[in-house]
């Protein structure tokens, strides 16, 4: 099992102390830390679309972290330059360098996996919730 995997495990067990005690600020900032040790377990492994999902799903459990802000900045960043990576690759030939194959796949994914979380019922409730507290 990976570290992502475990800290997904970790999260769902919050989810359902929410689902079973309602929400409170202790367990609302115990799920944004626990998103972003995903994000930062994801991204570690190149997986950054991913991260940048997992960075944005701790912002809406505790928005006014600064340190979870900073960490959105770097993993934005860390997208920007894989897409100007990518952009510099002419030709992927995985025989050749498979490395390249998964540097413009990642590109290609992107922004929009974050956006498309943001977006969602799930986001918006959750960030209801938490500026219920």
């Amino acid at each position: 099992m990976t570290e992502a995997n475990r800290l997904q495990a970790a999260i769902r067990a919050l989810e359902h102390i929410i689902e079973r005690d309602g929400p409170n600020r202790f367990v609302m900032a115990s799920l944004a830390r626990l998103h972003a040790m995903r994000a930062i377990a994801l991204a570690v492994t190149g997986a950054c679309s991913e991260a940048l999902v997992e960075i944005a799903m701790a912002l809406d459990h505790d928005g006014a972290d600064e340190q979870l802000q900073r960490m959105h900045r770097q993993l934005t960043f860390q997208m920007e330059s894989l897409r100007q990576e990518a952009a510099a690759i002419r030709h992927v030939d995985p025989r050749v360098n498979p490395e390249d194959l998964v540097v413009v796949a990642e590109a290609r994914r992107g922004f929009e996996p974050m956006k498309l979380y943001q977006s969602s019922r799930r986001a918006i409730e959750t960030r209801a919730l938490a500026r219920s507290l």
